[in-house]
């Protein structure tokens, strides 16, 4: 382990899960638990509980569950030594680390890379502020709109225009060039023998993380020169992917489930919304928008606005957009400019009412789609008409809600001045093509979809509920653990999940007087097991009788063990009877005879 596991228990303990929790979701008291919206799905009725008693979260309607830790890591996306980090932090507790091997190597490393973004970040911050150099940097800044007070929030910096000035400062604290280049921050020469700075003579944007560290940067070029790009960013680094991180999402994720995020292309679109008052607007970084991005978002809101700049790669880049965010889940829609201006133009311009107007006015997703689809068609000629029904129609399809999509062909339908009868007649067309092409992988699909279904309406066995139940009164209490444990061994246990789960149970018992379904958490690997487990303890189990209810339980578990192997013995029976292996037979029949007695003796 790295950290010590009484330190993961202590920050643990230090942590109320209904007050971390409550950070995030809006909780309501019902009964001894506190139920609110699931924040891993969505949802319209509260199915999220959280039990203070048990120090645990479950959701009845994703089956998402864990304690304190779980959920931070799932929240925030990071590492379950980040999430005690995370929450040492929160609680005030210093962390030790042990360990070794190529864990704990790859945890140190990260950790310095932290260190060194941040110093480079206050580096860079106090040239800008502190400098002559950077006077001019910082006239800049000020001249695009910009007040001290929001270039302060964001850490914004000014890189000296030498070719190793950070790179001599970094060193002055004890970072070596090795460390320098992992962090992406200094480039190897052609020679292989010399390192150079690789952000010289830029305004700096220090990118952080969901937790505010800093990550990455983003440079600006001050003066035009010739092969040098507008704009340079970090490389992908061990704590780095420009794919997976939103500029200023770390800012905006608290106000994202009151007013949904917006979604810019740069960092100064982000800045100066955030000045104005809208603090949900993030960037990605350097690349159209992704997947990754999209779930990261879907994370903290259900609604999107994309307020790309208005020119064509502009809005190329909205559609490509509008598409990813579809399909994540998220209800989006467009926030647009005149022609020729960005959001941060625009704001400069006309004011934060301005900006408000234009989000009250935002497009839903396909309204966009029915708008811009439309430039450059003469819709009076009936060839054009056709084309124009061949680009909309694959993008009304992908719409979820039937009435929605219902809404949407009565609308084309008047714009074309046609029939629903006539488009509804080419989305048909349309459909059939697709599935033709697609055959193969649609059989597929609905196989999958059909296994789903199945699991998801099947009968729970005796035997499962059985070991669910006793799983919940081995943590109750350490006499009765004692007693099930001479009866039963975690082996005996026929599911596979739950003997991974007993096991683990087995294992702390021995060693403690009490265990809390908290602890058990911490020392299970894998997500199944996780969620199975907050599914087995979530449900409220009144026994009246622990000792009976355990050895009914044992019963049906042994019960089922056996049966499992009288069917298994009879099918080696039938194998035999027409050879000529007599002893064997004789064997298996005598195995099966002394089966059923045990069977026999369970049920009396």
């Amino acid at each position: 382990m790295i950290l010590p596991e009484e330190v993961i228990e202590e920050v643990r303990n230090s942590c109320d899960i209904v007050d971390v929790i409550s950070e995030y979701v809006t909780l309501k008291k019902r009964g001894k638990n506190y139920v609110g919206l699931c924040p891993f799905h969505n949802e319209k009725t509260p199915s999220f509980t959280v039990t203070p008693e048990k120090q645990m979260f479950y959701c009845f309607g994703c089956g998402i569950g864990g304690n304190v830790y779980t959920f931070i890591m799932k929240r925030e996306n990071i590492s379950f030594p980040e999430a005690v980090k995370f929450l040492a932090n929160r609680v005030g507790i210093t962390l030790q680390l042990e360990g070794k091997g190529d864990s704990l190597e790859k945890f140190k490393v990260k950790q310095i890379l932290y260190d060194i973004h941040r110093d480079a970040a206050n580096y860079f911050h106090a040239n800008l502020i502190n400098s002559d150099s950077g006077r001019h940097a910082l006239e800049y800044l000020l001249k695009r709109g910009l007040d001290e007070a929001i270039i302060k929030k964001f850490g914004l910096g000014y890189s000296f225009p030498g070719w190793d000035e950070m790179k001599s400062h970094l060193k002055s604290k004890g970072y070596s060039e090795e460390l320098l280049e992992k962090a992406g921050l200094i480039i190897r020469g052609k020679a292989g023998s010399s390192f150079y700075d690789r952000f010289r003579d830029r305004i700096m944007f220090p990118i952080t993380d969901v937790m505010g560290r800093v990550i990455g940067f983003g440079g600006r070029i001050l003066r035009e020169a010739n092969f040098q790009p507008k704009y340079l960013n970090s490389p992908d680094t061990v704590i780095y992917n420009k794919r997976q991180n939103l500029y200023g999402l770390n800012s905006a994720k608290t106000e994202s489930n009151k007013k949904g995020i917006i979604i810019v292309e740069g960092y100064m679109d982000v800045i100066a919304l955030h000045q104005k008052g809208f603090t949900n607007a993030v960037a990605s970084l350097g690349t159209s928008l992704t997947t990754e991005q999209a779930k990261l978002v879907k994370r903290y809101t259900e609604e999107v606005y994309i307020a790309y700049d208005s020119d064509t790669a502009g809005r190329s880049a909205t559609l490509r957009g509008l598409d990813i965010l579809n399909e994540a889940g998220l209800n989006v829609k467009v926030i647009e400019f005149p022609k020729g201006l960005d959001p941060d133009d625009f704001i400069r311009k006309n004011g934060r009412e301005g900006f408000l107007e234009r989000i009250n006015n935002a497009l839903p997703l396909m309204d966009y789609k029915i708008k811009i689809f439309k430039e450059g068609i003469d819709l009076s000629s009936p060839v054009e008409k056709g084309k124009y029904a061949s680009k909309i129609i694959p993008h009304l399809l992908k719409l979820r809600n039937q009435v929605e999509k219902e809404g949407y062909i009565r609308k084309i339908s008047n714009l074309l001045g046609v029939s629903e009868e006539a488009l509804r007649g080419e989305i048909e067309k349309y459909s059939k093509k697709i599935v033709a092409d697609n055959v193969i992988n649609h059989k597929n699909v609905n196989k999958r979809h059909n296994n789903k279904d199945n699991k998801r309406f099947s009968i729970i066995p005796a035997y499962i509920n059985a070991e669910w139940d006793l799983i919940n009164i081995i943590l109750l209490d350490k006499k009765t653990f004692k007693s099930v444990s001479q009866e039963l061994n975690y082996s005996d246990f026929n599911d596979n999940l739950n003997k991974e789960i007993a096991k683990t149970i087995y294992n702390l018992m021995k060693a403690r007087e009490t265990l809390s379904p908290a602890d058990v958490i911490d020392h299970l690997e894998g997500d199944e097991y996780i969620k199975r487990f907050s599914q087995i303890v979530a449900k409220e189990k009144n026994y009246r009788d622990l000792e009976k209810t355990a050895l009914d339980c044992i019963k049906k578990i042994k019960e089922y063990k056996l049966q499992q192997e009288l069917e298994c013995i009879q099918k080696q029976i039938k194998q035999y009877e027409n050879s000529m292996e007599e002893a064997k037979l004789r064997e298996l029949l005598l195995t099966y005879q002394d089966l059923l007695k045990k069977k026999k003796e369970l049920r009396m």
